[in-house]
């Protein structure tokens, strides 16, 4: 296909994540949002809330196909993931739900990920994995400290998203799931 005399190559805007069933995501809505008064920022819809193993942002066919059949070796154990925690980062002006005890599985999944997609040409964003979930973006201050029940979450799966952007906001569709023993 040509473009201005210039080879377009077709992209997919993709990242790992794990994916919370609608459940853990009105549990997360029930429990958090009654006592989030926080009006300055933007909430991320809660059907886009999820937690990054890896951004590849744009890719090719090629490194698209790559991930898919490296993932098809990631091996990890389920494990479950207390989000007990309310952060605040200043520089991308976000507040994030995580947790403060991350499971060794967890760890465990991400670097074995992190390692196979390796040989599609990605290399990791950050060393240090600090799992999180969006909440909201452009959030100029740091917000009041919250007291609510920790969300325990079952996590027996990670998926392969692709993220399309459009005039509403983010589009998230799952492209492949990968069960956890």
């Amino acid at each position: 296909m040509q473009q201005s005399g210039k080879l377009k190559i077709p992209t997919h805007r993709i990242f790992f994540a794990l994916w919370p069933d609608d459940a853990i995501r009105q549990q997360i809505h029930r429990q958090i949002y009654p006592v989030f008064d926080h009006p300055q920022g933007r909430k991320v819809p809660k059907q886009n809330w999820h937690i990054t193993l890896a951004f590849l942002g744009n890719v090719s066919d090629e490194v698209y196909s790559c991930v898919q059949s490296q993932a098809d070796m990631v091996t990890g154990k389920s494990f479950e993931l207390e989000l007990d925690i309310i952060g605040h980062w200043s520089r991308p002006k976000v507040v994030w739900l995580g947790c403060s005890q991350k499971p060794a599985a967890l760890d465990a999944l991400f670097g074995n990920l992190n390692q196979q997609i390796a040989d599609c040409g990605y290399s990791p964003e950050y060393k240090i994995f600090q799992p999180h979930m969006t909440l909201m973006r452009k959030v100029t201050r740091k917000p009041k400290p919250l007291k609510f029940q920790p969300v325990k979450w079952q996590c027996i799966e990670f998926v392969l998203v692709e993220s399309k952007v459009d005039d509403k906001g983010s589009i998230y569709k799952i492209i492949n799931t990968w069960k956890l023993s």
